[in-house]
């Protein structure tokens, strides 16, 4: 697990435009929230999309 601040570093983006891709990107339904509280919102990849990771890792 990571925080948003760590992730932003990492992949050089601002934390306030992280949220916003998170946000879009729930919008649009390839991630969801798994947890929602005060000062913590847990995020995971949708069973649709996982599918398309575990096809497109298999050999083809």
């Amino acid at each position: 697990m990571a925080s948003i601040r760590e992730i932003a570093r990492k992949i050089n983006i601002a934390p306030k435009n992280l949220t916003r891709h998170l946000n879009l990107l729930l919008q649009k339904g390839v991630i969801e929230t798994v947890y929602s509280g005060k000062n913590i919102k847990l995020y995971r990849l949708s069973p649709r999309v996982q599918v398309l990771g575990q096809f497109l890792r298999s050999d083809l």
